[in-house]
């Protein structure tokens, strides 16, 4: 017996990650496979100055439960576009490697293929100086990698 094929897609709530679900949800019905999306929380990103010496303190847990709670309802709202698919969602905390822990929860699912965006929200100088999570992830991940663009064979055809 086949186990079920399971897609994994990362999304950082953006054009290129709706893009890349609407990709994910036309491949899963054609290979019968289940849909899951992630969105990863970069706790790193969310340090704050303790205003006495200046040093970085990790957020407290009202914080980082708080923004659990919005990231929940993002995912949320950005998965009622496709009322009619079903998809398991995760949210997840990182530590400041958003590829690594993508990477880590496809290989904890048994993820036979991830569809990613091309882009999401990152400023030029983080591209330049640390590459896109995009790249990470094809350099990294276990398994296939599609990384969606705007256009293609599996762009929806607006005429």
């Amino acid at each position: 017996m086949q186990a079920t094929q399971l897609i994994l897609v990362p999304t950082d709530f953006s054009d290129f990650s709706t893009e890349a679900m609407r990709r994910a949800i036309r491949l899963s019905q054609w290979l019968q496979a289940q849909l899951h999306a992630l969105h990863v929380l970069d706790d790193a990103a969310v340090y704050y100055s303790s205003g006495m010496d200046g040093m970085p303190v990790p957020m407290s847990e009202d914080v980082s439960r708080s923004l659990e709670d919005m990231a929940r309802e993002h995912m949320q709202n950005w998965l009622a576009q496709w009322p009619d698919v079903a998809v398991a969602s995760h949210i997840m905390h990182s530590n400041g490697n958003i590829a690594r822990t993508i990477c880590h929860k496809a290989e904890a699912l048994a993820s036979q293929l991830m569809v990613i965006g091309k882009h999401g929200h990152q400023s030029f100088l983080e591209r330049m100086l640390i590459g896109s999570t995009t790249e990470h992830v094809v350099r990294h991940a276990h398994c296939s990698v599609l990384v969606a663009m705007p256009e293609g064979i599996l762009a929806d055809r607006q005429h």
